[in-house]
C-alpha cells in the first residue's frame, strides 16, 4: 500500500519536522506560547500556499469521495491566529514558494501530509489541554475533524492506496515534508 510506502520513505523527513516544530517540548510540557505561534505561523504559511493548489488538482470525483470540502485547514488556522494576535500576512515576505503538483497522484501524496498532521494534532491537543497557558485558546487547526478525525484519515487513505503512481504520490508527499521545513527554518529566523 502506498500509505505504508510513503510512510517509511519520508520517515526522516517526518523526524525532522516533528523536531522543528518542537514536538518534544509539546510532549515534555515545556511548549510556550511563543513556541504555539511559529507553529501557527508555519502551518497556515504552508497551508496558504499549497491547499489551493493541492485541492485544484484533485478531479472532482476524488474529491468527492474523500468529502475535500471538509478537509479544508485555513479557516481554523486563521480562527487560531486571530485568537493569538498573528497578523496573517506576518510571512508574506518569506521567499519559500509552494510546489505545483503536476497531476492527481501527486496532490495525494501531499495531502497525506497534511491529512498525518491532523491526525498528529489529536496528540497535540491532549498535550496542550494539560498546560494551563493554552486553555483559553481554541485550537481549532489541532481538533479541525473532532471525534471524525479517524473516520475521515481511514477514508483519506481508501482513497490514497488506490493510487497507482506510487513515484508521483510520494513526490507529493516529499515535497510538502521539503517545504514545511523550509518555511519553518525561515520563520524561524524572523
Amino acid at each position: 500500500m502506498i500509505s505504508n510506502t510513503i510512510k517509511k520513505a519520508t520517515a526522516p523527513l517526518h523526524a525532522q519536522l516533528e523536531q522543528a516544530m518542537f514536538s518534544a517540548a509539546i510532549m515534555n510540557g515545556s511548549f510556550s506560547l511563543s513556541d504555539y505561534n511559529t507553529v501557527l505561523r508555519v502551518n497556515y504559511f504552508v497551508h496558504h500556499l499549497i491547499e489551493p493548489v493541492i485541492f485544484s488538482a484533485l478531479k472532482e470525483k476524488t474529491g468527492k469521495k474523500i468529502d475535500l470540502h471538509q478537509r479544508e485547514k485555513l479557516p481554523a488556522l486563521k480562527e487560531d491566529m486571530h485568537s493569538s494576535h498573528i497578523n496573517l500576512s506576518e510571512d508574506a515576505h518569506i521567499s519559500v514558494h509552494g510546489s505545483a503538483f503536476t497531476n492527481e497522484s501527486e496532490a495525494l501524496g501531499a495531502l497525506y501530509v497534511l491529512e498525518g498532521a491532523t491526525l498528529g494534532g489529536q496528540v497535540i491537543i491532549r498535550q496542550l489541554k494539560k498546560n494551563p497557558l493554552f486553555a483559553l485558546l481554541p485550537l481549532a487547526y489541532y481538533n479541525v475533524y473532532a471525534e471524525q478525525t479517524g473516520t475521515l484519515w481511514k477514508q483519506f487513505l481508501e482513497v490514497l492506496n488506490q493510487c497507482e503512481d506510487d513515484t508521483s504520490t510520494l513526490l507529493g508527499a516529499q515535497k510538502v515534508y521539503e517545504l514545511y521545513l523550509k518555511a519553518t527554518q525561515e520563520i524561524k529566523k524572523v
